[in-house]
Order: structure tokens, then C-alpha cells, then sequence
């Protein structure tokens, strides 16, 4: 049996199948080809978030950017932080400097990986350059042409989404107050 969809707009349907149960797709186009991004489960979406959901995807779509793409490169992106933690972890459980040159754009993701730092008994350092845009795209540019098979390819839009995420170090994070360990050096 043929899985049944229910129609809301721009896109959004609710796919009901006795194989994959009830889930939102949202069907778009891109560079001539469409497309379907899953934005959840029903039971685990209500369809105010779905639209919501939606919305954000229609935004990047508007800008030429594929969501599914997107997303693709976010997770592959967390895949690699996470095996790069996973190998700084014991090391610096043993005492061994290490630097972490990723993400950390809001202070939560900073907080998060303090906290793990301190769980292995180390101690962290914040340093934060302010590049502007046009020298990150520049850089960009460059590890995106020369990164070998092992580098995670980073769309241009996909960082000028990040920077508009981004959240500076605030000055008790800069001084240390409130965040015990970490200092602009």
C-alpha cells in the first residue's frame, strides 16, 4: 500500500505509511531537482513546529541553500568534534595541552566543553581572534581547495549561517569571572 499524505503548504505534508509510521516532509527545489527534508516524527512534532520548521528550511532555499545539504554538513561536522574529543579527553586526563579548534560559537557550547574539561582535570584557556567575514571566507577557500579526503567540506553559506549564530566570548568569559579557568590570551 502506497503511503498517504496529507497536504498543509509551501511544501509541507504529513506522510502517513504502515512502514515509516507518520513523519512531515517538506518537499522543495533546488538547482532544478526536488527534493524532501524530514523535519520529524508527528507524535514528536506538532504541526505549529513542523510549519516552523519549514519556514527555516524555505529561508535557506531562498538563499540557494540546499537544507538538506546543510544538515548533512552539521552532522558530519559534530561527527568530527566528537572524535576529536574523544581522543583530547584522555590525553589531557594525562596532563597534555590540548587545543580544540572548533565550534564553541554560543557560550552553552563553551560552558559544555569546560565542564568536560574539568571532569578529566584539566583546566581551559579561551582564545578568541575577532577575523572579520571577508578573511574567514578568504581561509575558507582556501581549506576547502587543499583539505585532503579526511576534510569535512564547509559550504560557503554554511559559515555565513554559523557567524550569524555566533556568540562573541562575553567579558566574564574573557576575565575569568563566573568562568573559573579561562582567560583571552
Amino acid at each position: 500500500m502506497s503511503p498517504r499524505r496529507l497536504y498543509d503548504e509551501r511544501g509541507l505534508y504529513l506522510e502517513i505509511s504502515t512502514k515509516s509510521g507518520k513523519w512531515w516532509p517538506f518537499k522543495y527545489r533546488i538547482d532544478g531537482k526536488e527534493k524532501r527534508l524530514s523535519l520529524g516524527v508527528y507524535l514528536d512534532i506538532d504541526p505549529i513546529e513542523a510549519r516552523e520548521r519549514r519556514e527555516e528550511a524555505r529561508k535557506l532555499v531562498a538563499r540557494d541553500i540546499d537544507p538538506s545539504a546543510k544538515r548533512k554538513a552539521e552532522k558530519d561536522l559534530r561527527s568530527e568534534e566528537d572524535l576529536l574529543w574523544n581522543v583530547a579527553a584522555p590525553v589531557l586526563a594525562h596532563g597534555v595541552d590540548v587545543i580544540l579548534d572548533f565550534g564553541f560559537w554560543k557560550r552553552i557550547e563553551r560552558d559544555d566543553y569546560r565542564s568536560r574539561a574539568r571532569s578529566v582535570g584539566a583546566e581551559t584557556k579561551i582564545h578568541f581572534l575577532n577575523v572579520p567575514e571577508e578573511v574567514l571566507m578568504r581561509r575558507l577557500e582556501i581549506r576547502n581547495g587543499i583539505g585532503g579526503s579526511l576534510t569535512a567540506k564547509i559550504p560557503p553559506d554554511l559559515l555565513k549561517g554559523w557567524l550569524s549564530h555566533l556568540e562573541p566570548p562575553t567579558e566574564d568569559e574573557l576575565t575569568g569571572i563566573n568562568c573559573r579557568g579561562w582567560e583571552l590570551t
